[in-house]
């Protein structure tokens, strides 16, 4: 906790310590100055007792405020700044190190939710804090307790019990809290999405086209209106535990006052005595009702923060090392997988090797899981059965991640509102100041070469790119990385079959002597690939060079057959529409 907080945030319990013991240090100085001022006033006593109290509750209190001043300037730099912001560092931290698989898991993300509230409601600084002002508080009730059982030991019982409702109604209290926060997670993060999307001027776009927005807005506001009700049912509750303890409170406060006030009258203590049991009176029932209340509370930050340390115990993918030479072969062996609370095997009983050097097409209709198998080649998933293979030739490793040694463009990449430079160079960053070499990616690709400090997208006014230009990019990014084994899975789908055939073909020469894989769609590549891999619900259904499957007239055949017929179909419909538009000119 030190290192989370700072040595300067250790300011703060000192100032809760003298703020601790100040309370009974003032109803004794108090006393004595009443008293004092009594028998001054019976001509009994001398003044110079009266300043020398006077003097003391003075430097009392200056000690006190300029502990408050420096604590509170501690405890806002160290405590709720510094705090926060160490504590984010590690929960980013985390996320760069779960396995990504974690990231199908929806449990994961309702930790991942409530780790982040934990930081954002500031719960672990609370309990440093609630620690401190627990033991300030326990220590000036036990200071005051003993000045105030001095005077009559009945005291003592009434202010334990006046203000221990405190303790119950908040130990209630948070654990209710805690436990609604914890229902509302998923509710949260659903319409933390849901307004994403709303704010968002990609989506809003769409959904306007597509009259969708009042629809999306109103779960949204349904979704929200029901956190709030909840929410408000909650804090009428506890507002209801908080007046009867302060009813209380005030009840035990009355019955000390008339007790101390019969032993004036019977002389059992003098009027000095009196007063300072008032002032007694009021510092222990606010260091008490202070000291329960944050007791009961504390139960609700710990639930928090035990959130926030469950999920940095959460287990960590281990760190992968780039290889010093790519394997000869990646082998299969009856490979399965399937995603976390998935009934069904998204693959299942794969075989196949990958040799060093080739070009493998990966193709079949969609849902068939080539993105899922080109995820366990590069190590970001593990196989639920089977085993992968790398061969070295004199030695072999299982289920090895060798992602440090590929090079990979997919089709889900990441527009990156930052500069031209960054995009492209954020796949290898220890080389972002090689402009040349930047440069170089860009025109290969065709990609825009502009000022590569100039900003992307319009979301920081940055230049705003076309999905074709942001794909181009993203396969400069691919090829500014420049490993062993390159990985293309269907990046080119906002170009045309022109533009795509055409990069996929400059992209078979930068892979010329290492291995590459291609998903697509399209079939025509295949015959400029060294073997084309066919697969079929979540099976490989065929393997073979381009004229071998299509001579086996299967799979592949089937669908070469399935993309003539539509690219005929669209020629024709092309042709049709254009004659009405010749003859008319």
């Amino acid at each position: 906790m030190i290192q989370t907080v700072g040595f300067s945030g250790l300011i703060a319990p000192v100032y809760y310590l003298v703020e601790g013991v100040t309370p009974g240090i003032m109803t004794m100085l108090s006393a004595g100055l009443f008293d004092s001022a009594s028998l001054y006033m019976k001509g009994v006593g001398g003044i110079h007792r009266l300043w020398f109290y006077f003097a003391w509750m003075v430097a009392v209190y200056i000690i006190k405020e300029i502990m408050m001043v420096t604590g509170s300037i501690a405890i806002n730099a160290s405590v709720y700044e510094r705090c926060p912001a160490n504590l984010k560092l590690k929960l980013a931290e985390k996320l760069t190190r779960l396995p990504l698989i974690d990231y199908e898991r929806s449990d994961i993300y309702d930790m991942c939710q409530r780790a982040k509230e934990c930081v954002a409601r500031d719960k672990i600084s609370a309990v440093f804090m609630v620690s401190a002002v627990i033991g300030a508080n326990l220590l000036g009730v036990a200071t005051t307790l003993t000045v105030v059982a001095s005077y009559n030991i009945w005291l003592l019982p009434i202010s334990l019990i006046s203000v221990l409702p405190f303790l119950i109604t908040q130990k209630l209290s948070s654990t209710a809290f805690y436990a609604m926060k914890k229902g509302h997670a998923p509710v949260v993060r659903r319409t933390g999405y849901l307004w994403k999307i709303l704010m968002s001027a990609d989506s809003e776009k769409e959904l306007h086209m597509n009259d969708a927005a009042g629809s999306v807005l109103g779960e949204w506001k349904s979704l929200n209106q029901t956190v709030q009700e909840e929410t408000y049912q909650y804090q009428c509750k506890a507002a209801r535990y908080v007046l009867i303890s302060r009813l209380l409170q005030t009840l035990g406060t009355g019955i000390s006052i008339i007790i101390t006030l019969v032993m004036v009258i019977r002389q059992q203590i003098s009027i000095g005595e009196f007063g300072a049991c008032i002032v007694a009176f009021g510092a222990l029932q606010s260091s008490m009702s202070v000291f329960f209340t944050e007791l009961g509370r504390m139960g609700e930050h710990m639930l928090f923060a035990a959130d926030f340390f469950r999920f940095m115990d959460l287990p960590e993918e281990a760190s992968s090392v780039m290889l010093k030479s790519f394997p000869q072969k990646i082998i299969l062996k009856n490979v399965s997988f399937s995603y976390p609370a998935a009934s069904a095997k998204v693959l299942s009983d794969l075989n196949l090797t990958l040799c060093e050097g080739k070009h493998v097409a990966l193709v079949g209709e969609n849902g068939c899981g080539k993105s899922t198998l080109v995820k366990l080649i590069m190590g970001v998933y593990k196989p639920a059965e089977g085993e992968i293979l790398l061969d070295f030739g004199d030695s072999t490793y299982r289920n090895a991640d060798i992602s440090r040694n590929i090079s990979a463009v997919l089709q889900d990449f990441t527009h990156y509102h930052l500069t031209l430079r960054e995009n492209v160079a954020v796949s290898d960053i220890s080389h972002i100041s090689e402009d040349e070499r930047i440069l170089e990616c860009l025109k290969r690709i065709g990609a825009p070469e502009d000022d590569l400090d100039k900003r992307l997208g319009a979301q920081f006014g940055g230049l705003e790119y076309s999905g074709g230009q942001w794909q181009r990019i993203a396969l400069s990014r691919g090829i500014f990385r420049d490993r062993e084994l390159f990985i293309l899975d269907e990046p080119t789908s906002a170009l045309d079959p022109m533009a795509e055939t055409e990069i996929l073909r400059l992209f078979l020469k930068i892979m010329k002597g290492r291995t590459g894989i291609i998903v697509s769609h399209r079939i025509g590549l295949c015959r400029f690939v060294d073997e084309v891999v066919v697969m079929k619900h979540g099976k490989i259904a065929e393997v073979g060079t381009h004229e071998e499957l299509l001579a086996q007239k299967g799979e592949y055949f089937r669908l070469y057959e399935k993309q003539s017929r539509w690219y005929t179909a669209l020629s024709s419909v092309s042709d049709a529409t254009a004659s009405p538009s010749s003859s008319s000119l």
